[in-house]
């Protein structure tokens, strides 16, 4: 999956967010749309890396994401196997992709 994104110059790039997470099949869902709320909400680009495989004792859901600052998804991962989510920044926009590490 690949989008380009153009943020409006008055946006600040330097206000971006990322989180680990230990985010359970049940709870993706709900994760998701909060981390896309908070892109929206404070117009940052926010990335989510998530487990993709039993952690502890958890169940990870993967689907490592990365949200541009309206929200768009850039990149997403699968729900298994392990992968790298890249938003790369191109003028006033962002590229997002996915690598495959296996």
């Amino acid at each position: 999956m690949q989008k380009v994104v153009t943020l409006s110059p008055s946006n600040d790039l330097q206000n971006n967010s990322a989180s680990r997470c230990y985010v359970t099949e049940t709870g993706y869902r709900d994760c998701q749309s909060a981390l896309q709320g908070y892109a929206i909400e404070h117009r940052m680009l926010v990335l989510m890396a998530n487990y993709a495989a039993p952690t502890r004792d958890f169940a990870c859901a993967g689907g490592s994401a990365i949200w541009s600052a309206s929200g768009e998804p850039l990149a997403s991962a699968g729900k298994t196997g392990q992968a790298i989510v890249l938003a790369t920044k191109r003028g006033l926009g962002w590229i997002g992709d996915l690598l495959s590490v296996n």
